[in-house]
């Protein structure tokens, strides 16, 4: 599990600034988990594919929705 900064969110995707070492290369699915700060909301569990990673993070594109958590 990483921990990161979100950037450039959209309804596309996002580019997620985190400590990979090293970073999952372009074309992996990954899950992804954006927490909103302050307001308990519940948090879905998303696809998304690599689409480009450099050495600060990467750029994802949601894939949807992970039901219940189950990949």
């Amino acid at each position: 599990m990483y921990h990161g900064i979100t950037h450039n969110v959209s309804d596309g995707g996002v580019y997620l600034s985190a400590g990979f070492d090293p970073p999952p290369q372009a074309g992996t699915e990954v899950t992804l988990r954006v927490a909103r700060t302050g307001d308990g909301a519940d948090v879905p569990t998303l696809r998304a594919l690599v689409v480009r990673a450099d050495a600060r993070g990467v750029a994802l594109r949601f894939l949807g929705r992970v039901d219940d958590g189950a990949a």
